[in-house]
């Protein structure tokens, strides 16, 4: 089921329908995902007492429905008369079980993740602490639900998401319900898509059922949801696993679909034959990155009612892919390229991004910026205050300001307004990561499609388009980095020290500087670690780059050491660009947001890296 977040009308509207085709189908228990009926990241609308009995009122009429047939479906539930730790009503995160239009049960999560994006301890009490208050163990608390199925009584224990993933926690919902009865398990999820996530589901199940020896059913979400930073995908890949935790049936990933499984329930307790599951390649995880972009892109505009696009196409790989990534979620009469060369842009790029909008087909213009830059350059060289005597040029690191504002602020943002449309941040994790952008000019936009993607990872999404998506070259392979015909260098070609006709571009080693900031923020290292790891030899091991990097791009080890605390520094300092930045679309293991947290403020350097400081440049 694709969920829609804080709609439930629409929700329970899709529920019934589901309910009924299954009817039609001869079908004897429908499962739903995890808070189907409201969604699931919805931020503090949890606390709007209006929209709580709202989501609670439809709880009737999905019961009605099931006269013949036996359903689960997720939703917000209340315990009216008692309390959350904060004081507002008491809310739970819950599973409603009815059969031939009577509500048997209605069970509540135990297990709530506080972990990246989520905050479940914020909204919802978990069961366990309900069982201790009336006086019960857990594992005394939990028991299965008895449905009609197969002609005869079978005991079914239901989860919600995380409740599988136990290994973390001091209990164990799953051996509870085994413990209590049940005779197969159902697991309500709405369980985000992320990186390599799937293959570690795989495996906890694996690891879960080989202690239990029941089958489970994993039933999850298909679609996008928010937490107002962050992009979330859900990949659905719903489930069937046998008493071993083999997979026996999945659902198309991706895709909404009705999954029928139609063997007889005893038939999971057999020695089943186990599909085959992707490779976890290179390759399998561009698909899926892919894949969550454009479902994640396609869903936003939808959401927001807008169907235009308009993007800054520059000549550069960063804005030629996320062209792509627009024409594939929305098509090519929905998005809106122009093209904003100053006098440091060379013909090269301009040229590349007109191949783009032509191999792709999508509406293109050409507007130059150099007189509006100008002026306003004069403007404020010669401008003059009251009661000071101010005044000054710009210097070149300010004009390059200017010109991306005025691409950003005037022209992308005026043409969006004049579309009905909104326009794109073409901005990568590298560059952000770094502040290596300029505020309310290309930190600006909607949304950020490839604002999780580190530099490296856009150059192979670029392959991957060309080669996988469209079979020919709609990304010139003259900006592919790798290409036999490579010319053109990663370049901002806002001023004369970036001209990439002479070779110039970014001051950022992107081979490099991708795996040190990816080991700072998404595994959360120290420059501690990082520097202890340089002195022992082992820093290309540690940040998984080609052994040598290291070696081949410092001369000595004050090189390194400068060029570490430079980017820490920018790291912790350009966070104020972070916090103004559009939403990103979560493809790794921590996305700039909500997932990963931060402080506005100077870190500093602890007294561990100091001394490992001294041994290196003794």
């Amino acid at each position: 089921m694709k969920v829609a977040p804080k709609q439930p009308s629409r929700n329970v509207e899709a529920i019934i329908r589901g309910i009924e085709l299954a009817k039609k189908e001869g079908i004897e228990l429908i499962v739903f995902p995890e808070m189907a009926v409201p969604g699931y990241l919805i931020g503090d609308l949890y606390d709007d007492e209006s929209f709580i009995h709202d989501v609670e009122s439809y709880t009737s009429d999905i019961v009605q429905a099931t006269q013949g047939i036996a359903v689960a479906f997720g939703t917000l539930s209340t315990n009216q008369g008692k309390v959350n730790r904060d004081g507002r009503i008491r809310k739970y995160n819950s599973a409603v079980i009815a059969q031939d239009g009577e509500l048997l049960r209605t069970v509540h999560k135990t297990l709530h993740p506080n972990y990246r994006y989520f905050d479940d301890s914020r909204y919802f009490h978990p069961s366990g602490e309900l069982a201790r208050e009336m006086g019960f163990e857990l594992s005394n608390f939990l028991y299965p639900t008895k449905l009609n199925l197969e002609g005869k009584k079978v005991s079914v224990g239901f989860m919600l998401c995380e409740d599988m993933w136990q290994a973390d926690y001091l209990d164990n919902p799953g051996k509870s319900l085994v413990k209590n009865g049940a005779e197969i398990l159902v697991n309500l999820s709405c369980s985000p898509w992320g990186w390599r996530k799937n293959d570690k589901r795989h495996r906890v199940v694996k690891e879960l059922l080989g202690d239990l020896g029941r089958p489970l059913i994993y039933v999850n979400n298909v679609g996008v949801q928010n937490n107002g930073k962050n992009i979330i995908t859900f990949d659905g890949a719903s489930t069937v696993y046998d008493s071993s935790g083999r997979v026996v049936l999945q659902a198309t990933p991706w895709e909404e679909e009705v999954v029928v499984f139609d063997r007889a329930l005893a038939s999971l307790y057999g020695n089943n034959e186990e599909l085959e599951r992707p490779a976890l390649d290179e390759h399998q995880e561009l698909t899926e990155i892919y894949k969550s972009i454009t479902l994640g892109l396609g869903e936003f505009f939808r959401g927001n009612n807008i169907t235009r696009a308009v993007i800054g196409l520059s000549g550069g790989i960063d804005s030629a892919v996320v062209a792509c990534l627009l024409e594939q979620a929305l098509g090519a009469k929905n998005v809106y390229a122009i093209n904003m060369p100053s006098k440091f842009n060379s013909q090269s790029t301009i040229n590349a991004a007109e191949e783009v909008a032509k191999a792709l087909g999508i509406n293109y213009a050409t507007l130059p910026i150099t007189d509006s830059v100008e002026l306003t350059a004069k403007e404020l060289t010669y401008l003059k205050f009251e009661r000071s005597e101010f005044q000054g040029e710009l210097t070149s690191f300010m004009l390059e300001n200017v010109q991306a504002r005025d691409r950003g602020s005037r022209i992308l943002a005026g043409l969006a307004a004049k579309l009905g449309g909104i326009f794109t941040n073409n901005g990568n994790k590298t560059e952000m990561s770094l502040g290596y952008s300029t505020l309310y000019g290309d930190v600006s936009g909607a949304i950020a499609p490839i604002g999780d993607l580190w530099k490296g990872q856009v150059y192979a999404l670029a392959r991957f388009l060309n080669n996988e998506v469209y079979r020919r070259d709609v990304i010139p392979g003259s900006i592919i980095s790798g290409h036999p015909d490579f010319s053109i260098v990663p370049s901002a070609e806002l001023s004369a020290e970036q001209n990439v006709d002479e070779g110039k571009g970014d001051p950022i080693n992107y081979p490099y500087h991708d795996a040190l900031l990816r080991e700072l923020v998404e595994y959360r290292k120290n420059p501690e670690t990082v520097l202890h790891s340089y002195i022992e030899g082992t820093l290309d091991e540690t940040l998984r780059i080609p052994k040598g990097t290291v070696a081949g791009s410092f001369a000595n080890a004050k090189e390194f050491v400068d060029d570490l605390e430079q980017k820490y520094h920018a790291l912790q300092t350009s966070l104020f660009k972070r916090v103004q930045a559009p939403p990103v679309i979560v493809v790794s293991k921590s996305s700039f947001g909500y997932d990963f947290r931060e402080s506005l403020g100077v870190a500093d350097f602890t007294r561990k890296y100091i001394e490992l400081k001294a041994e290196a440049l003794k």
